[in-house]
């Protein structure tokens, strides 16, 4: 018992020689839900899809140590592609997405907007964004803040999102 009592009164002061700045809470990353799918139609036909493209979660590193009023963080996502009927016949599509910052009360007060060329045939790419600064107002830490992604899209390409489609019924044997 008396082993015990002197491990509970000998661990918090086993920390005071460790430096508090070797784990970096950097800002959390997230995507847009209803700007995580993009599809590209061919013009003049309508739901004649050449490409959809779906961005999955960011992941973000920083560079933070305490007392700046600054981070700087990178950030990495994958896009997988999946290609339409009509992408055999098409050409590479213009993507467009976004990397914004969100602080603590939920306004945005970054953001920019990026386009890559993407091929209808289909696979992952993945992105890397660096050099995302965030200003730190007062005693902010990074981690009291939000990277955001998403595709940039059209008014019709955020309809499309938005109408319901029926999934094919899987059949079993």
């Amino acid at each position: 018992m008396r082993r015990l009592c002197f491990l509970a009164l000998a661990l918090p002061l086993m920390g005071c020689n460790t430096p508090i700045n070797l784990v970096v809470l950097c800002p959390t990353g997230a995507v847009l839900a209803q700007a995580s799918s993009v599809t590209k139609m061919a013009p003049g036909a309508p739901r004649n899809v050449i490409l959809t493209a779906n961005m999955a979660q960011p992941r973000v590193s920083c560079d933070w140590k305490d007392g700046n009023t600054t981070v700087t963080s990178n950030i990495e996502f994958p896009i997988a592609l999946a290609p339409g009927p009509a992408g055999a016949n098409a050409g590479p599509q213009r993507i467009e997405y976004f990397v914004a910052v969100i602080d603590a009360a939920g306004r945005m007060i970054s953001k920019r907007n990026f386009e890559r060329m993407l091929s209808p045939q289909g696979g992952v790419v993945m992105e890397f964004i660096s050099g995302t600064t965030i200003n730190l107002p007062g005693e902010a830490r990074p981690h009291q803040f939000q990277i955001l992604t998403g595709f940039q899209l059209t008014p019709a390409e955020l309809a499309y999102n938005q109408t319901p489609r029926v999934l094919p019924v899987l059949s079993t044997p």
